[in-house]
């Protein structure tokens, strides 16, 4: 198993609500847990580096990506907290919902 140190990381507010166990009953005294879908695709919202749109195409695929949720979520959840410009962001996320989750 690997796991990479992430210093800071813009998540939605409630991520943690929607967090999902893995392998729940595999060890005695480690829990590991992964983000929804959703709030990982926005996790990656604000770097919006080259690897992070390939995990976002990469995951429209494989996932069944809402384009609502995202966009709305991203409201009321993250463009609260984000740090940067909140319209850029919204931009970016257009931008990938339009290019990998509309066909286009």
């Amino acid at each position: 198993m690997y796991f990479q140190h992430v210093g800071v990381a813009s998540v939605p507010e409630s991520y943690t609500d929607r967090l999902t166990p893995l392998f729940a009953d595999r060890f005695e005294r480690l829990r590991l847990f992964e983000l929804e879908v959703h709030d990982l695709v926005l996790s990656k919202l604000t770097r919006n580096h080259p690897v992070d749109r390939e995990d976002v195409a990469y995951l429209a695929q494989i996932a069944r990506l809402d384009p609502a949720m995202l966009r709305a979520r991203y409201r009321r959840e993250l463009r609260p907290v984000v740090v940067g410009d909140p319209a850029q962001h919204e931009r970016t996320l257009d931008m990938w919902i339009s290019a990998y989750l509309s066909g286009g």
